[in-house]
């Protein structure tokens, strides 16, 4: 039997599939935060309801979006390490696999976030308040916000980052 020859890819287009990807985490960033920040400077009403109503879905959204982003740029550098370094290509397969993967375990580590606010009425107006129930609760907070926050966002991508600079350099 024949083995198949790995297609190989030019540069150009694998490193744009790859940073859309970062692109797209950014830009999710990006809209969250106008619609919950920056819409209420305006000093309009109208704009502050709206920014209101979207903060339960924006803001976890925000947070998945920052973390997906901080994930994918470890493996953009893990990457680079192995191309440089051990002069192993990643193929197309392996970016969709680990662009799933980090996608998918953001999304389900963030899903308890959703519940964080909640859409309620008042006089007629809608708006979004905070579930006092979930946010007094110190076990979700410390161990669905902070703890993995602190090792995805920070802890992880600081070591891995540091390690394949090191590395890479050497």
């Amino acid at each position: 039997k024949k083995k198949k020859k790995k297609k190989k890819i030019p540069v150009y287009k694998f490193n744009h599939f790859k940073n859309s990807g970062l692109a797209t985490c950014d830009t999710l960033v990006l809209m969250g935060a106008l619609t919950t920040r920056g819409f209420p400077m305006f000093g309009n009403d109208f704009i502050n309801q709206v920014g209101s109503v979207l903060s339960p879905v924006t803001m976890p959204l925000v947070l998945m979006g920052i973390t997906s982003s901080t994930l994918m740029t470890v493996f953009l550098s893990v990457e680079r390490y192995l191309a440089i370094c051990w002069k192993k290509t990643i193929t197309y397969k392996k970016v969709y696999i680990s662009m799933t993967v980090i996608g998918t375990y953001t999304f389900l580590s963030f899903l308890p976030t959703f519940w964080l606010r909640k859409i309620t009425t008042k006089d007629g107006i809608i708006t979004s308040e905070m579930n006092e129930d979930l946010n007094r609760n110190k076990n979700f907070h410390q161990y669905v916000l902070y703890i993995p926050n602190l090792i995805l966002r920070f802890i992880l991508p600081t070591i891995v980052l540091i390690v394949t600079s090191i590395l890479t350099i050497k």
